[in-house]
């Protein structure tokens, strides 16, 4: 996590994603694909004491950038986009998760001063990290309507009613940018959706499109208009709609 701007920035609560983190085998040219096609800055964090790379849209910050081959991760740990949910207390959220059936894959620890992180794989397949604030500046300040910013993420799994009852009971979900989709009939698997919120997805898809390693396909349409799929280099999938 990184500092946020000067100013009065309100931070997600807890129940509400609050960051992402794009995990990839080859740094450079995801910054460079994320550069391009979504105009993002990919920068170090001067005031970090990990000097992390983080990503911004404007003066906000909406995430991270890591390098999966790094020691800290386990060998074999594929590319993905790993999504925060703001939480009140990692330890008995995720305990409880635990006991609903949700399996432990990174135990809590504390980052630094930060804050605490842990990560589950939920009873329906996707992953989903925890992050408990220690300080108030932390994580998503940008208003909702920010283009090329986090809009919304979506849970994909065979049993949407169900996923949705998880989180809102087990996790304290009560974000209203998050939707549960099912994925019958679609060539995917349960994961969390990250959708970015854009002012032309044919521009976007163009830009995505014409970088190396970059690919993009038109989505199932929703109530809040079409949703374009994207895929980053180094297989990093997510979606934009204006």
């Amino acid at each position: 996590m990184s500092a946020q701007p000067s100013g009065d920035p309100v931070p997600r609560p807890a129940g509400a994603f609050c960051w992402v983190d794009l995990k990839t085998r080859d740094p450079k040219a995801a910054a460079a694909f994320f550069e391009s096609a979504l105009g993002w800055t990919v920068e170090i964090d001067q005031g970090s004491w990990r000097r992390a790379t983080v990503i911004r849209v404007g003066e906000h910050h909406i995430g991270g950038l890591s390098d999966v081959t790094a020691a800290v991760y386990p060998p074999g740990t594929p590319p993905h986009i790993a999504c925060y949910l703001a939480v009140d207390d990692v330890d008995a959220r995720i305990a409880a998760a635990v006991e609903a059936g949700a399996r432990l894959l990174v135990a809590p620890f504390d980052a630094g001063d930060d804050g605490r992180i842990a990560t589950l794989i939920d009873p329906f397949g996707a992953a989903a990290s925890l992050w408990q604030r220690q300080t108030p500046q932390r994580g998503w300040t940008h208003p909702r309507a920010t283009r090329a910013a986090p809009r919304r993420l979506q849970h994909l799994s065979a049993d949407p009613p169900a996923a949705a009852e998880f989180y809102r009971r087990f996790l304290g979900m009560s974000d209203p940018d998050t939707d549960f989709a099912g994925i019958a009939g679609r060539n995917t698997v349960p994961g969390w959706r990250l959708i970015v919120a854009v002012d032309s997805v044919t521009e976007v898809q163009r830009r995505a499109g014409g970088s190396p390693g970059g690919t993009g396909q038109m989505g199932p349409a929703n109530d809040r208009g079409a949703v374009v799929d994207l895929t980053a280099p180094d297989g990093l999938t997510f979606a934009i709609e204006s």
